[in-house]
């Protein structure tokens, strides 16, 4: 799947050198430092689909790649968009990863939560 993604992105002239077909090849390869570049530049093009409708964290969870899935969902991507296949970026995940994710984002809107309680009463 890699190389039909990078192949068609290279082909897709919509994909340009605006920053989409920089964001895909960051993740793919596992650029960590260019995906937060990215994220932190060019937020706007973080749920971007390649022609499959594969978005950066599609591409990620179909890596299992852990690293790149925290930093686009901390980016806020989009968690329910959808590929060609009909499937979410969960959905391609194994069982354990999706325990992992479930756990480890609970936790965090828990933490959310509670300082958002304490920053009320701390007006």
């Amino acid at each position: 799947m890699k190389n039909i993604i990078t192949f068609e992105l290279f082909e897709n002239n919509d994909f340009g050198v605006n920053g989409k077909l920089n964001l895909f090849y960051a993740v793919i390869n596992k650029n960590y430092d260019t995906i937060k570049d990215i994220i932190k530049n060019k937020k706007e093009i973080l749920n971007y689909p390649d022609p499959q409708d594969f978005t950066p964290l599609a591409i990620a969870a179909y890596n299992h790649d852990m690293k790149s899935i925290r930093l686009l969902i901390d980016a806020d991507a989009d968690w329910f968009k959808k590929t060609e296949f009909d499937k979410t970026f969960f959905e391609m995940l194994t069982v354990d990863e999706q325990e992992i994710i479930k756990t480890e984002y609970l936790i965090k809107y828990i933490k959310y939560k509670k300082r958002m309680k304490a920053n009320r009463f701390n007006l």
